[in-house]
């Protein structure tokens, strides 16, 4: 006996005994509330990427060329710098003018042998304790009775200066010569510059300031030419 078939799933029922439908979808709330379910964006077709406005665009690249001639120039222009030092380094430096050899003197300091009736004993040049950088001569003179002493320094300049350094005090101009007292001999003494020469006649004994001048011309006219 053959046992009856149940109906498959794909089989549909007779259209006049429809299958019961519950009113809710399945997975609803019990609530019977609906619950909104957020929509799928859309599917993106354009496939065309978008150009960003705010970023610029990348430079193009500097020819090579272009390269080549910037590294020539720079190149050029460091040979052109150690050329230029070098030429400094050996240029030859500019000599200063030298400075001329001062004048000969006008007449050289020769003591005469013989003056009127006085005539010439020792005669030293730059004696002991003479200044550094100046030529000093002395003689000394004798006529039998009176005795003087001929000094001359070259160069000087100044005539108070000299007398100063000389010790001689209470200067007075007599003629063309001043005359004071030695503070070393206490005697008389007479001097006068000439040709940047000091010529100056001391008194050993008692003479007056006036044949002591007059000595001083004497001397003096014996020697300049």
């Amino acid at each position: 006996m053959t046992s009856p078939q149940a109906p498959s799933s794909g089989s549909s029922a007779p259209d006049g005994d429809l299958p019961e439908v519950s009113g809710l979808p399945v997975g609803a709330p019990a609530t019977g509330q609906w619950r909104r379910v957020p929509r799928a964006p859309e599917e993106v077709t354009d496939t065309t990427p978008v150009e960003d406005a705010g970023v610029p665009d990348p430079p193009p690249p500097i020819p090579l060329p272009v390269k080549v001639v910037g590294i020539a120039l720079i190149a050029l222009l460091l040979l052109a710098a150690v050329w230029v030092g070098m030429s400094l380094g050996r240029s030859t430096p500019v000599e200063a003018p030298s400075s001329s050899p001062p004048p000969p003197p006008a007449w050289a300091m020769e003591p005469p042998q013989v003056l009127g009736e006085f005539v010439q004993g020792t005669l030293e040049r730059n004696p002991a304790g003479s200044a550094i950088g100046k030529e000093i001569v002395r003689a000394d003179y004798s006529d039998g009775t009176d005795r003087v002493v001929l000094l001359l320094s070259r160069p000087e300049t100044s005539l108070e200066q000299y007398l100063a350094e000389a010790g001689v005090e209470g200067a007075t101009e007599v003629g063309q010569s001043s005359c004071g007292t030695s503070i070393d001999t206490n005697r008389p003494v007479c001097a006068r510059i000439a040709d940047d020469t000091a010529i100056m006649v001391a008194g050993l004994t008692e003479q007056a300031l006036s044949t002591l001048a007059g000595q001083v011309d004497e001397f003096y006219g014996a020697m300049a030419p």
